[in-house]
């Protein structure tokens, strides 16, 4: 066991390991929390605590339950995701300094919503990330929700939503060069028997974000080694829990992948959507492709997630939106 870990567990009271019998106890703080938010689901505790990394912060007498874990491929539990349960923004500076004390190092917390629960911890002294503090650009954009109406109708014919205007440009495109170029396009459930193919294509789409997005402070190993393990192994090991799952094949080739989960009645959160970039237009079609199962399973809207940059921020708010929730990442210095 990581001795970080380790120290938290025996020095810091009502911390434990997260294993899958917590899975009730989670649900039932999530269950309680209103809105299409990102976060609500056990699958995201699920992913964020990599393979058994991940620590519960549980205050029985006080109804309180946070989330400690580690940065995607790192091993310092310096994050701490979510609070869950009344008033449970006021545990969020308590464990902050306790953790702060034991593992020497800047705490941050993601995943707050709702700006009193914000303006409470900025007063108590986290300050926003920004992509210029260390690099740290998580949560820098809203949290984006999206009609699947709108991305379905919008992108074949004239909107009066002018932000769908991109997205039809680039749609377009791509239905055009399949057709001119006889390309043959598959939409396929994910599942075993596709094991090779998927681990090809998070491969190839993780060096090629990797030379896209490397920099001084992250370096190009750092940065694949760090998207390829948001990707694989979890989606393929744990088919079961997703709603929707399916990758997209031209002729034969595998070159994108969607996931979404259930966060309410009538929305899915996207917590899986990589596409070949040397593909323009793929992406798109790969949204409205999600879109249309969604709506064929019942859902009316997608929540895509929160964004990091500029770039990701861009062509998601290009999609019919319905809502953005803005969502805060601080650190306590």
């Amino acid at each position: 066991m990581n001795k970080l870990i380790q120290t938290i567990l025996q020095e810091i009271p009502n911390c434990s390991r997260i294993t899958t019998n917590d899975r009730t106890l989670y649900e039932r703080f999530i269950g309680s929390n209103s809105g299409n938010h990102y976060a609500k689901n056990w699958i995201f505790i699920e992913q964020i605590i990599q393979q058994n990394k991940g620590i519960k912060y549980f205050d029985p007498t006080r109804n309180h339950l946070l989330t400690i874990a580690p940065d995607w491929s790192e091993d310092i539990p310096n994050y701490i995701y979510l609070p869950l349960g009344e008033n449970a923004i006021n545990s969020v500076p308590y464990l902050a300094k306790k953790l702060k004390a034991k593992i020497n190092t800047p705490i941050i917390v993601k995943k707050i919503y709702g700006i009193s629960n914000i303006n409470f911890l900025v007063n108590a002294g986290f300050k926003k990330n920004t992509a210029d503090y260390d690099g740290i650009g998580d949560d820098q954009y809203p949290e984006i929700v999206v009609s699947t109406k709108n991305l379905i109708n919008g992108s074949e014919k004239d909107s009066s939503l002018s932000n769908m205007r991109y997205f039809r440009r680039r749609y377009r495109k791509f239905i055009c060069d399949l057709t001119s170029n006889s390309i043959n396009v598959e939409v396929i459930p994910l599942s075993q028997d596709l094991h090779d193919d998927y681990l090809r294509l998070v491969n190839e789409w993780s060096i090629d974000y990797a030379h896209r997005y490397s920099t001084d402070i992250y370096n190009f190993q750092k940065v694949q080694q760090g998207v390829f393990s948001v990707y694989y192994p979890y989606f393929i090991k744990n088919l079961e829990a997703q709603t929707i799952s399916f990758m997209i094949y031209l002729n034969k080739n595998p070159v994108a992948f969607m996931n979404a989960y259930h966060i309410s009645p009538d929305c899915l959160a996207v917590n899986g959507s990589l596409s070949l970039t040397k593909h323009r237009g793929l992406i798109q079609f790969a949204y409205r492709t999600l879109a249309l199962e969604a709506e064929r399973i019942g859902y009316k809207c997608l929540n895509l997630g929160s964004n990091d940059n500029y770039h990701q921020d861009f062509y998601k708010s290009k999609m019919g939106v319905v809502k953005k929730t803005h969502v805060f990442s601080g650190t306590l210095i």
